[in-house]
């Protein structure tokens, strides 16, 4: 059974190896991808492969958030920053 999208957003966050080796050479700050994965707009859903996107205005910055639903937890794959929307 798959997990609805408001008990994504609630669940913890976790990050894959993946991400914890390329955050800061990618300049990625983690509230953001907290916020994002919390406030952000799910763009695509394939099963329980999630992409989340969120626009930050004042900084004018996009994030897009791969996650994985697992179980307990939510997992973050990958994060892509980009400028502008």
């Amino acid at each position: 059974m798959e997990k609805e999208l408001h008990e994504i957003r609630k669940s913890i966050i976790d990050y894959d190896l993946h991400f914890i080796k390329r955050w800061k050479t990618r300049d990625i700050e983690l509230d953001k991808v907290d916020e994002t994965i919390r406030t952000g707009r799910a763009v695509k859903q394939n099963g329980r492969k999630i992409i989340f996107e969120r626009y930050f205005g004042k900084e004018n910055e996009t994030y897009c958030i791969v996650c994985i639903a697992r179980d307990n937890f939510t997992e973050v794959r990958t994060v892509w920053k980009k400028e502008g929307r």
